[in-house]
């Protein structure tokens, strides 16, 4: 199946049924009988108002079919990438899951120490973080003198944008990420 040469026949049909009306004008032609054969023979409200009918009636059944193959093309990607998983974890089983299991705890890791974690709190190790705070403890325990200056006015800018802190802190680990010169600013090429 040659996708080219249909196109070309298409084409050159086309280009056949314009010569042929341009000599027909030339002509003096103008009977719809003759210009617009593919119209109904007796033209009138009833006829015109069926063909619409029927016209917009094929459109639709062709866009239900569409959208019917794209249902099933969907379906069929979701039962092929069950499949490969399948096999894979048939093939692979326990090392897959290894792998799996060490990224889960990569990434657990990663977001403890950027979003709220260990490395956030600052100089309490975690082992100390949860033992029994002391009085003097607890009444520092909310404010905010442990906090660098940085995560100051963090704090400040989350709560005068009306920001959730847990989502400020997120987004400035994403910027902090891109900026590679911790200037404060992205440039062109960390863009």
């Amino acid at each position: 199946f040659d996708r080219s040469r249909v196109v070309a026949s298409y084409q050159a049909k086309v280009d056949h049924g314009r010569r042929r009306m341009k000599e027909l004008f030339a002509k003096g032609e103008n009977r719809r009988q003759v210009v617009a054969t593919h119209l109904p023979r007796h033209l009138d409200s009833l006829s015109v108002r069926r063909y619409r009918q029927r016209c917009r009636e094929k459109v639709e059944d062709d866009s239900r079919r569409t959208k019917r193959a794209i249902k099933q093309v969907a379906l069929r990607g979701l039962e092929l990438r069950r499949s490969r998983e399948a096999f894979e974890q048939s093939i692979f089983g326990e090392e897959l899951a290894k792998a799996a299991m060490q990224q889960a705890e990569q990434e657990r890791a990663a977001l403890r120490d950027t979003v709220g974690g260990v490395a956030h709190v600052g100089k309490q190790s975690a082992t100390s973080m949860f033992a029994q705070p002391s009085g003097d403890e607890k009444v520092e325990a909310f404010s905010q003198k442990h906090l660098c200056a940085d995560d100051i006015k963090l704090r400040r800018l989350a709560k005068d944008f009306a920001v959730p802190l847990p989502d400020a802190e997120a987004v400035k680990a994403i910027f902090d990420h891109y900026d590679q010169d911790r200037s404060g600013d992205l440039n062109k090429e960390e863009f």
